[in-house]
């Protein structure tokens, strides 16, 4: 049992230092390896404008094991004013043990409030997510393999997930909140759960400094409780010169061992259209239980035409 919590936490851990960072649309700009927030709240689809294509590989390590994980995502804008947003992603992680595939498409409407006020409504339309286990391989490494969970060639984790957010945006300030996994679908009826399926939340929230013409600096907070019992909080702050270059810090906290990270993003313009950046995380803090230590490289490449 104690190796389906670790890993269980091990795949929130990644899952959360890839896809679900924050920023202001300026800092966004520079596409998913920097922030992915089209996976944490579907009301931000279309907010950035028309045909913007992110692509981002990570490679996360810890305890001499390494996860590999590739993303792609697509969002543009419909109708008067961008009302309608129409956005989506397919993300695979690969681990020793485990391969994931998720595919996720959204849809989001802006209701305009008054002169630079918009809230966004955010929904799942299609989604489907599947993680196969290789629990002959895990019994080996396993502290206890005699564990129930673990008996058997392998376990398929087979569903339907759907999301809904809101997303709030007046002059410089935003904020997001979020519903994940709200509702899911299994598809192979599992009579046990070897990773956690309810729902998390997730609240996003910053504002942007205009220090010059050129120079602005972004102040980020981000929570979930996708641990559950033990809730997560993300700070960061960012400073972007005239939409050309960023670089930003942030640091994640929480109560569960292990997952006190520092992280960095840095981003350039490389082309007319064409956005490139590059992130590193390091965990704070050892995981003394299983004697492990994280790090994580992320890169991403940015399209918008």
């Amino acid at each position: 049992m104690r190796t389906t919590i670790f890993l269980n936490a091990l795949f929130i851990l990644i899952h959360t230092s890839y896809s679900q960072e924050d920023s202001i649309y300026q800092i966004n700009r520079y596409g998913s390896a920097a922030f992915t927030e089209i996976a944490t709240n579907p009301a931000f689809t279309g907010s950035e404008g028309q045909h913007v294509l992110d692509i981002s590989y990570g490679v996360f390590s810890f305890g001499g094991l390494t996860i590999e994980s590739f993303k792609v995502d697509y969002s543009t804008t419909f109708g008067k004013n961008d009302r309608l947003g129409v956005g989506g992603y397919y993300s695979y992680e690969k681990f020793e043990y485990s391969k994931t595939h998720e595919f996720n498409t959204s849809l989001a409407y802006k209701f305009i409030l008054k002169k630079k006020l918009d809230l966004n409504f955010g929904l799942s339309a299609i989604t489907y997510y599947c993680n196969v286990v290789d629990l002959e391989k895990l019994r080996n490494g396993a502290a206890d393999p005699d564990d129930p969970l673990l008996q058997g060639s392998k376990y398929i984790d087979d569903r339907l997930d759907y999301n809904m957010g809101l997303w709030l945006n007046y002059q410089k300030f935003y904020f997001g909140f979020s519903c994940l996994d709200f509702f899911t679908v299994d598809l192979q009826g599992n009579d046990t759960e070897f990773f956690d399926k309810s729902a998390s939340t997730h609240i996003h929230t910053g504002y942007e400094f205009s220090l010059t013409k050129d120079w602005h600096i972004s102040p980020t907070i981000y929570i979930n409780n996708i641990f559950k019992e033990n809730d997560l909080y993300q700070f960061g702050l960012f400073a972007d010169y005239s939409n050309l270059v960023f670089t930003g810090i942030t640091y994640r906290m929480s109560d569960f061992a292990g997952s006190d990270f520092m992280g960095f993003r840095s981003g350039v313009l490389i082309a007319k259209r064409m956005r490139f950046t590059v992130g590193y995380e390091f965990a704070t803090d050892e995981e003394e239980t299983f004697n492990t230590y994280y790090n994580n490289w992320i890169f991403g490449l940015r399209l918008q035409y």
